[in-house]
C-alpha cells in the first residue's frame, strides 16, 4: 500500500471553496469601473455646466435654482429605467 495520502472531499469543504470562488466573482465584477471610464468623480474637458438652471415638468411646474442639482432622488423602479 502506498503512503499517498488520497484527497477527500467533504460537502463542507465543497461549499466552503464554491462560496469562496462565488465571491471573488462577485468582489470583481462590483470593481471601480467608473475610475476607468470616466466616472461622475473624474474632472474631464466636459465640465459641470455653471449658471442657473430650470425644469418645466408636465403640469405646468417650473423649478428654478442658482445651479444644476447635484444629488437626484427618484423611486428605484424609474431610476433603474433612466439609468441607462
Amino acid at each position: 500500500m502506498s503512503n499517498a495520502r488520497t484527497a477527500r472531499f467533504s460537502r463542507r469543504g465543497i461549499l466552503a471553496a464554491g462560496g469562496a470562488l462565488g465571491l471573488g466573482a462577485v468582489l470583481a465584477a462590483c470593481g471601480d469601473g467608473e475610475a476607468k471610464s470616466g466616472g461622475s468623480d473624474s474632472t474631464g474637458a466636459a465640465g459641470p455646466k455653471t449658471g442657473p438652471w430650470s425644469f418645466k415638468d408636465d403640469r405646468g411646474t417650473t423649478v428654478k435654482l442658482d445651479r444644476a442639482p447635484t444629488n437626484i432622488v427618484a423611486f428605484t423602479g424609474v431610476a433603474a429605467a433612466l439609468h441607462d
